[in-house]
């Protein structure tokens, strides 16, 4: 990758050669890859979980980002880190256990700048089905629908290409007090596109359909 880097020519016709140089701009992962190509714990429940913040994990649950509690992690203070395991002998530290593998070895790498977050398991399976299953449950609440009516338009809505693969869950009865939508990433992402038609009364989901897969 570095030679890649450095120095790369590409032929585009027998009259021009271009030099091109290939780099890693990031690295898509799971939490757990991304955590352990990085260099950080692959324990989130553990103490430090979060490979943006130093944020402690008793205090994720009860304090804002907006707050400012939490301070970001960035070069300079990854930096710090690795120092402290190294001069103290400690196993990790702040969530620190070692190096990045890619920082290692590619000099422009930054991996506090380099490992986007994981929307399946942070959104599909962590905010999404929690402020879902509160939106339902506050609107039938209201009388703007019943469970019988957001559940008769998941079995009934014409989904098309995967989403009819990943029809979702049914709005179980124990709603207000699980908290959370049942099924995969899949299944709570194609209940998230078509939550504004879970109001029959307001929808016209019947005469259109998934239009994208995405």
């Amino acid at each position: 990758m570095n030679l890649l880097h450095q120095n790369n020519k590409e032929s585009l016709s027998p009259s021009w050669e271009k030099e091109l140089k290939g780099f890693v701009h990031c690295v898509v992962a799971d939490n757990l890859g991304a955590h352990s190509i990085a260099g950080f714990l692959e324990n989130f429940s553990g103490k430090y979980t979060c490979r943006f913040c130093t944020a402690e994990n008793e205090n994720i649950q009860t304090k804002e980002v907006k707050s400012g509690a939490f301070c970001v992690r960035s070069e300079d203070i990854h930096n710090s880190h690795l120092k402290a395991i190294k001069e103290n002998s400690v196993s990790s530290h702040f969530g620190v256990k070692r190096k990045c593998v890619l920082s290692e070895n590619l000099s422009y790498f930054s991996v506090t700048q380099s490992f986007p977050p994981d929307i399946a398991h942070d959104l599909f399976e962590g905010i999404i089905p929690v402020e879902i299953a509160l939106c339902i449950s506050v609107l039938i609440s209201k009388k703007c629908f019943t469970l019988a009516d957001s559940n008769e338009t998941i079995t009934t809505f014409p989904f098309k290409w995967t989403d009819k693969t990943n029809r979702p869950h049914l709005v179980p009865p124990t709603n207000n007090t699980k908290t959370t939508i049942g099924g995969n990433a899949h299944e709570r992402w194609s209940l998230f596109k078509i939550s504004s038609s879970l109001d029959r009364s307001q929808s016209s989901f019947k005469r259109t359909s998934m239009a994208s897969p995405l």
